[in-house]
């Protein structure tokens, strides 16, 4: 990283030395003269090339990624081309009518920082780490910021801990603190912007802090820039309940504006230290005005005095979170806050680790999407010295899970518990519409939506799926511009879902009204982690001619899966948590036809709750090219389905392992479970559901 921030300041430095030559020489030429120095222009091309490699160079890292070389390449190569020629007249003009105005267009990427960047902490080098690196990791545009480090020891082994980090980020300003309130003074006053973090953040997406910066000057009625909020922040950590999303107003592509004043719980903390970006001008009088000595008193004090900026009354975010803190220990006296209390995530237990060499994976938290400014989320490892991961096998901290929550407002709890309807959509122009429409019948609530993937379709599904959402504001289109198959097509709806609960509808199917109102009561009401309706009524031809029925057992195990095609994730269409989402890794991706069993079958061995409502159905369309059919035309599927299995056959007896990886059985044992069962070593076999025709 250090290699980097020198390589941001060399290229500042040329590109003004390149200027600085190019006025000079167009200063020393005499109006009208024809007459150019040759050593002049070669003096000039020698800075564009040290300018240019380094650009080049920061590029590689994913810096200034809005300049396009080539632009600068051209014209150069023009010059080259003149003076090999001997016209160094034609030479000169390139250089003063296509190379100087395109430096200076380019001038502004490079200015100074503009933003100081703080965080603040105390004795937590481990979860420090992963802040800086995750940071780096997602920054667009580094070269905005400087970042400083306001850093308190409880004792000698901290301290040497972040002298480690000292040694490991030389371009970071690490300040121990001594004064607090003088010390962030002195860092925040010449800076246009202050940029709060805290050492629990972790940052999930890519973000450029020039887009901040543009929308704060674009918005003078913003009062700051937060990283934290987002569509998918329907949970309130600190106070444990649900919070109603905001009237987002979508200014540009991907950033939203919307009144704190009008907002609830975390919208509405419009001053706060964790992960907020705010004008100098705004803050400063505020800072020197209060009496605080630490950061959690500071940010006490902020929230007092939020109603002096009313006349600031939006506030910017993403349209989802860039960062949430993970709070899983506490270090500060101050305050009772609300944290996480897993032994192993101690300040002491992950200080250990941090001397053993392990620090935070933070690539696996890539796309992560939180329900909550602060989420308890699981930590994954690595070591320092090489590239193997490991997992603490005792560290299971879950990620906060939305439940039944009593609240004042109705709305409040509707939005925490409102679902994401996905459809993943290849092909389908015949039947989607149907299919949607079954949704809106009466089983469409109070913040609910509904996400179509076009997976790649080549016929009329797009344009269809375009007239649906220009129709119902509820309906978002994601594209996925060549086919990815059932299982990519729905692991992106739910990345990019905004709801806790999830249910997915192929797009040839149908519900039957006002049924999942009552299966998402069923599932809240029974702690279910998937919810299943207790039927489905296969048809070929029109729902009400229905050829025959599967009828579900109460509660699917995972023995069941293996022992009967009869369960739920053979369908594949039911109500089921991000939380469960999670744990079983989403849909595998290579399972073709088969994601939904693989899925259905990971998430049981991951402990899912799976039960099904009685009295319950929807209408299964079949015979027709469905996915399934396409790909069981193929006869892998059994093949397919033991790739599922792979990672969990030390669950299942010998013998049948035996049998399924044979050549006996391994083409053909998917299809002959309800006569030769799989047998868990538990001794557990299951039975599945049955079918009536």
């Amino acid at each position: 990283m250090n290699k980097s921030v020198e390589n941001q300041a060399a290229v500042k430095l040329y590109l003004d030395q390149v200027l600085q030559e190019i006025r000079a020489f167009e200063d020393s030429m005499p109006a009208g003269s024809n007459q150019v120095e040759l050593n002049t222009l070669l003096s000039i091309m020698q800075s564009l090339t040290r300018f240019t490699v380094t650009l080049r160079e920061l590029k590689k890292e994913g810096l200034f990624s809005q300049l396009t070389r080539q632009e600068l390449f051209n014209p150069v190569a023009d010059i080259m081309e003149s003076l090999n020629q001997g016209d160094f007249n034609q030479a000169s003009q390139i250089v003063l009518t296509r190379v100087k105005p395109l430096l200076i267009a380019w001038q502004p990427m490079f200015i100074q920082n503009k933003i100081v960047g703080v965080i603040f902490s105390k004795d937590r080098a481990m979860q420090l780490d992963a802040t800086l690196r995750s940071f780096y990791l997602h920054c667009q545009d580094l070269q905005r910021v400087e970042l400083n480090v306001i850093y308190l020891t409880s004792n000698d082994q901290y301290q040497e801990q972040y002298q480690t980090l000292i040694q490991e980020y030389p371009e970071v300003v690490f300040i121990q603190e001594t004064h607090f309130k003088e010390q962030l003074l002195k860092l925040v006053k010449p800076q246009d912007y202050i940029l709060f973090l805290v050492d629990d953040n972790l940052f999930v997406r890519n973000f450029s802090l020039q887009q901040f910066i543009d929308c704060l000057e674009d918005y003078p009625d913003a009062l700051g820039y937060s990283l934290r909020l987002g569509w998918n922040s329907v949970y309130c950590y600190t106070y444990n309940c649900p919070q109603r999303v905001p009237n987002f107003q979508e200014i540009q592509d991907k950033v939203l504006l919307y009144d704190w004043i009008a907002a609830d719980h975390d919208f509405a903390y419009s001053l706060e230290i964790s992960s907020s970006l705010y004008r100098t001008s705004d803050l400063f009088p505020l800072l020197q005005m209060l009496p605080f000595n630490n950061p959690n008193t500071l940010e006490a004090l902020l929230v007092t005095q939020r109603q002096k900026f009313r006349n600031k009354n939006k506030l910017l975010c993403s349209q989802y979170s860039l960062t949430f803190c993970n709070p899983i220990n506490k270090v500060q006296q101050v305050f009772e806050n609300r944290v996480g209390n897993l032994f192993s995530y101690s300040v002491e237990e992950l200080s250990k680790l941090f001397d053993d060499g392990y620090r935070v994976d933070v690539e696996k938290y890539k796309g992560y999407l939180p329900m909550a400014c602060h989420e308890e989320v699981k930590l994954f490892f690595t070591r320092n010295e090489g590239a193997e991961t490991t997992e603490q096998t005792s560290a299971t901290v879950s990620s906060v899970k939305i439940g039944v929550v009593k609240v004042e407002e109705t709305t409040a709890k509707q939005a925490a518990q409102a679902i994401s309807f996905f459809i993943p959509a290849f092909n389908c122009e015949r039947t989607l519409e149907e299919a949607v429409q079954s949704i809106l019948n009466d089983n469409i609530s109070y913040g609910d939506e509904i996400i179509i993937v076009n997976d790649g379709s080549s016929d009329g599904t797009e344009e269809l799926i375009d007239r649906l959402a220009a129709r119902y504001s509820y309906i978002r289109k994601i594209n996925h511009p060549r086919n990815k198959g059932g299982a990519a097509a729905r692991n992106t709806a739910v990345e990019h879902a905004r709801n806790n609960l999830l249910f997915c509808l192929d797009a040839d199917n149908i519900l039957v009204p006002d049924t999942i109102p009552k299966l998402k009561n069923f599932m809240l009401e029974n702690h279910a982690d998937v919810a299943v309706l207790g039927e489905v009524h296969y048809f070929q031809t029109a729902p009400d001619q229905v050829t025959h029925k599967w009828i579900f057992t109460p509660k699917t195990t995972l023995a069941d899966c293996l022992s009967s095609n009869i369960v739920p994730g053979s369908s594949g269409n039911y109500l089921f948590t991000r939380e469960s989402w999670l744990k079983a890794g989403g849909y595998p991706e290579y399972a073709d036809a088969n994601d939904t069993w693989g899925f259905a079958f990971r998430q049981l061995a991951a402990g899912a709750n799976m039960l099904s409502m009685s009295d319950s159905h929807y209408y299964h369309r079949y015979g027709h090219n469905s996915y399934w059919i396409r790909e069981s035309r193929k006869g892998k599927m059994a093949l397919v389905v033991l790739q599922i299995l792979l990672p969990y056959l030390d669950l299942i007896e010998d013998e049948d392992v035996d049998y399924i990886m044979g050549r006996e059985g391994r083409l053909v044992w998917y299809y002959h479970l309800s006569t030769r069962p799989l047998r868990l070593k538990s001794g557990v076999v299951g039975s599945g559901g049955k079918v009536i025709y």
